[in-house]
């Protein structure tokens, strides 16, 4: 119902500068800050000393869209986001001036021709909506799924892909590729899946944190950059209530056929600038680097500038998205339900100075 009330309307009004029901849709405003500042320029080189300008110069808030718009109260809402990308026209109010918005242009009071931001075109990238959709919040945590179910269904429509735990399954072996965003994690805050299961390991709808979803594809669909899948099979499989898997689930599982490698000795990284971040040099013991992002982190796990990858730790190898590098997913054996296991990160290796198959060959095990 929703949805089509937002896919049909004719004009979204957004009260985006305010962070509650009381503070309306209108602001003291400073006219000056809708005004550019004209500059005057004074050619010194030598070559340009003859040059006259052409056109006038301006200053102004080049980020202007994305701190009134983007990052404005209103849009930090898990629920908004679903309402933004289907209504074909809204116009915002923000805390300085007025924004418009739709499929094919931007515009604002400071730049009523057009405002030159970056133009993601009718579709915005699957990738854009999960970074800007898992930075939001919610209050109930278990709406996480739900309060995309609307776009969901919509981009369903238009695409005939399946949805699963908000990954497409025609790019599944991508999709599994997200990392939490190591950037945005506050300086102290623990990131743990909830207790109450929502949604599989292997979707960033799990975690109640900003995800970074893959954007370029290396395995599947048109490809630009091609990329070797060591993925046999990927098949996954949801049930959601009353037979709607768009929404809030029941269960979920992901079938997997590929290369498995079991690490034989324990071994120690650095953390980076996040705690998520980890990092290994190339060493006489293993001459190749390697990266972990943690899907979670807490005191308790992550103390001090080390972390220790304890031995017959499993990796799960997704592929090589370019020559010289493996990436894939780090898992844990769940034991009481023998050949299952749950994500716990995501890795890369360089292995610039050492051929995959090398890496590979009696270091994994197919299954």
């Amino acid at each position: 119902m929703m949805r089509n009330i937002y896919l049909h309307g004719a004009l979204n009004l957004a009260a985006s500068a305010a962070s509650s029901d009381h503070d309306g849709l209108s602001f003291p405003r400073d006219p000056n800050r809708t005004r550019h500042i004209r500059v005057g320029v004074t050619w010194t080189q030598p070559d340009l000393v003859s040059r006259k300008a052409s056109w006038e110069y301006h200053i102004f808030n080049g980020d202007i869209w994305d701190r009134e718009v983007e990052a404005a109260p209103l849009n930090t809402h898990g629920w908004v986001l679903q309402e933004r990308a289907l209504a074909p026209r809204i116009l915002h109010l923000g805390k300085s001036q007025l924004y418009w918005q739709c499929n094919a242009i931007f515009h604002s009071e400071m730049f009523p021709s057009d405002l030159k931001v970056k133009n993601l075109g009718p579709h915005v990238p699957r990738s854009e909506l999960v970074n800007a959709y898992s930075a939001t919040a919610l209050t109930r945590a278990e709406d996480k799924l739900i309060a995309v179910q609307a776009l969901a269904e919509t981009m369903l429509d238009a695409t005939g892909d399946t949805y699963v735990a908000g990954l497409w399954k025609s790019r599944i072996v991508e999709d599994v590729l997200w990392t939490t965003d190591v950037d945005d994690l506050p300086k102290g805050v623990a990131v743990r899946r909830p207790r109450e299961w929502r949604a599989p390991t292997w979707s960033w709808a799990s975690l109640d944190c900003k995800a970074e979803a893959r954007s370029v594809y290396h395995y599947t669909g048109p490809l630009e950059l091609s990329g070797k899948s060591f993925v046999s099979e990927m098949a996954p499989s949801v049930e959601g209530f009353a037979g709607v898997s768009t929404g809030q689930l029941r269960s979920a599982s992901l079938q997997v056929r590929g290369l498995l490698y079991r690490n034989r000795f324990a071994f120690t990284m650095k953390t980076l600038e996040s705690p998520l971040s980890l990092y290994r040099p190339a060493d006489e013991s293993t001459p190749w680097s390697f990266k972990i992002v943690l899907d979670e982190w807490d005191e308790e796990a992550v103390r001090g500038p080390e972390y220790s990858v304890p031995a017959g730790a499993l990796f799960f190898t997704v592929g090589s998205p370019i020559a010289g590098t493996i990436e894939g997913l780090v898992l844990e054996s769940v034991a009481e339900r023998g050949y299952q296991f749950r994500r716990t990160a995501y890795f890369e290796a360089d292995i610039s100075y050492v051929s995959t198959e090398k890496i590979l060959k009696g270091s994994a095990k197919r299954w």
